[in-house]
């Protein structure tokens, strides 16, 4: 096993190869992830890795975690859009998955819409799948900068509203499972089943709008996926293998 990390663009990524592994899992992780125990789902990067052989890597969205600069919920999407892109045309994987967490579980989907084909599995921890009206979004938003003001200042408060509209109409979840390719996709969705921040119904409803129903799964942890850790350890490379 070979692990490494990365800081290109200020984009930090820690990696765990093999020169034997002919599949990749690409990590995608919540907002703001600041947990000490699952530090943005590192062990699952690892444990795949030398459990399964499977190649490994955690992107740190710029101004998150390892990552130099300013958090931008659309940077986030398109920062890991470009980095899975450059993962795929390595011709070494026959096999590419995605795991995405929260608001990872929108720029997950959001990378399979663009890989499509290239993408056999995607796991989902409580995925964020839809921005709330405006009314709603509004009050969500002064609560975050509220509880987070280093990554998100209330002075941008207009222009990050804005932002996260555009994702509504153009990187929309519901509208991408919409699609044919989707159904070619083995999916697993995990939903915290006392989760606050993405509450049970609104993964139901998620759920239930897919062509295809995927395999779903509601589990005695919370919405950072720390509660029954082990078992989620369990639930994820049984998926994967």
């Amino acid at each position: 096993m070979l692990e490494h990390s990365n800081l290109s663009d200020d984009i930090y990524t820690n990696i765990f190869t093999s020169v034997s592994a002919t599949k990749a899992l690409l990590l995608f992780h919540g907002y703001p992830s600041k947990s000490p125990i699952t530090k943005k789902n590192y062990d699952i990067a690892k444990l795949v890795h030398t459990t399964l052989d499977i190649d490994s890597y955690l992107l740190h969205y710029q101004g998150l975690g390892s990552s130099k600069g300013n958090f931008s919920f659309a940077k986030s999407i398109k920062d890991s859009i470009s980095f899975a892109t450059s993962i795929a045309q390595n011709n070494k994987y026959e096999e590419i998955y995605l795991l995405g967490h929260s608001w990872g579980g929108l720029v997950a989907l959001n990378v399979a819409d663009v890989l499509q084909c290239r993408v056999s599995k995607i796991i989902l921890f409580s995925p964020f799948s839809l921005v709330p009206p405006d009314k709603q979004l509004e009050a969500l938003l002064k609560a975050e900068i509220q509880e987070n003001p280093d990554t998100l200042k209330a002075e941008n408060f207009a222009l990050i509203m804005s932002e996260l509209q555009a994702i509504r109409t153009n990187h929309n979840p519901r509208a991408i499972i919409q699609k044919k390719f989707i159904d070619s996709i083995n999916i697993k969705i995990i939903q915290s089943d006392h989760d606050h921040q993405v509450p049970m119904a609104l993964t139901r409803d998620f759920v239930n709008n897919f062509n295809k129903t995927p395999e779903y799964v509601e589990f005695d942890t919370d919405h950072s996926f720390v509660e029954n850790r082990e078992a989620i350890l369990n639930m994820v490379t049984q998926f994967l293998q």
